[in-house]
């Protein structure tokens, strides 16, 4: 079965999963996994990093939480995800990295290459959607038109003994059959990488059909703007989809964990607090009396995350116990390490996404400890415009 020809997603209760996705932060899981919910795949993002083989989600999006780590230590958690993936006989791959081009670049590719059975990387982390494009190999983000420096075929470059092909806008130009010989060009020459430039949406369409033709030997390597293209390409031809039904949780509030310095959340949150319903502690952190206060008044609740340590994973866990008896009606996390965090002081196993509030913005219920059942929207620190935390709150309490 080709993976753009699922009519029989369900035929099998174990059928193979269509698509696994390695990523290397929680928030960058969810928002690649959103790309394929949008387009009707069910997308579970397994949050401890292990697939039990108990589900029956089309895609299975598993973070290594790699990318600040030694290199050696980001090499083997991405190598062993690639093999649990193949085990497992999921028929399409797709590596997740930062449209901002953090972390271990280089590293994370040739592993997922060793484990995997595709030989050529195709990489195009452009997302022009959310301001980042490529042109002649160098990451521009906004409406910068100067070189930034961040020229990703010199970071793959390092240390490396990788081939690396750098593949211009010229090229996408051309099509689908001009990027098609040039990629194949490519596999016969024993090219490991290939950068590939994308200023704009139609670009990366091009990249998506391109890769999506070259499954068996290419292996798409990018944000979730190129992911976008590839659940396109390969959707299911009856589509599963996710009908959020409107509520009363207007009473309730809703908790927004924010451990990202990003100055775009900053703002964001500035706008939040500007309409009166939304609280932050009077000190550093939450006082018992005046947290329950605000959890019983219906407040959404600021949580800053400051990264003090074993102390303040006491306090979060006692935090997180409080307020799920009070069964608030989502949390949302700002930031990938918050996630991560967050995630694992509450044991969550998976979140199972539902679908998209924005692009970049996915929504879904938590799975497993203490959290279990609860709504969550997660985002990345420097994703959204100044509206999109309170978009997520308005989400949250109009809709279940």
């Amino acid at each position: 079965m080709s993976l753009s020809e699922p009519a029989q997603r369900h035929a099998q209760v174990q059928q193979a999963p269509y698509w696994g996705v390695i990523a290397d932060d929680l928030t960058g899981a969810c928002d690649c996994g959103g790309a394929f919910t949008r387009y009707g795949f069910t997308t579970g993002v397994y949050c401890d990093g292990r697939y039990s083989g108990k589900s029956a989600n089309d895609v299975l999006v598993i973070p290594t939480y790699s990318r600040g780590s030694p290199e050696n230590i980001a090499f083997t958690r991405v190598l062993e995800t690639a093999q649990q993936l193949v085990n497992r006989q999921v028929q399409g791959f797709y590596k997740k990295i930062d449209s901002t081009l953090k972390g271990n670049l280089r590293i994370e590719i040739e592993a997922a290459l060793s484990g995997l059975p595709q030989t050529l990387a195709v990489i195009a982390p452009a997302f022009p959607e959310m301001g980042r494009r490529i042109i002649n190999g160098e990451l521009r983000i906004g409406e910068q038109r100067e070189a930034t420096g961040s020229h990703l075929p010199s970071l793959l470059t390092t240390d490396s003994h990788s081939t690396i092909e750098t593949i211009d806008s010229r090229h996408v130009a051309g099509g689908v059959p001009a990027l098609l010989n040039t990629l194949q060009e490519c596999i016969r020459r024993g090219v490991q990488f290939a950068v590939v430039d994308a200023v704009d949406d139609e670009d990366l369409v091009i990249i998506g059909k391109t890769c999506h033709y070259l499954r068996d030997s290419v292996l798409g390597v990018g944000s979730a703007g190129l992911a976008y293209c590839l659940a396109r390409e390969s959707a299911p031809t009856q589509p599963q989809t996710t009908c959020l039904k409107h509520t009363s949780n207007q009473h309730k509030g809703v908790l927004l964990f924010i451990g990202s310095t990003n100055p775009v959340t900053h703002h964001q949150l500035q706008n939040v607090l500007a309409d009166g319903t939304t609280a932050t502690p009077e000190s550093e952190v939450w006082q018992p009396p005046e947290l329950k206060d605000a959890l019983r008044r219906g407040r959404h609740l600021i949580v800053p995350i400051r990264w003090q340590g074993s102390q303040e994973h006491d306090y979060l866990r006692s935090l997180l116990k409080t307020a799920v008896n009070w069964k608030p009606a989502g949390v949302l996390f700002s930031g990938g390490d918050t996630a991560q965090l967050i995630c694992e002081l509450a044991t969550v196993e998976k979140i199972e996404l539902q679908r998209e509030v924005t692009p970049g913005m996915p929504r879904g219920i938590l799975c497993g400890g203490m959290l279990d059942g609860t709504p969550v929207i997660t985002k990345a620190g420097g994703f959204g415009d100044s509206q999109a935390l309170q978009r997520a709150i308005d989400n949250l309490t109009q809709f279940s």
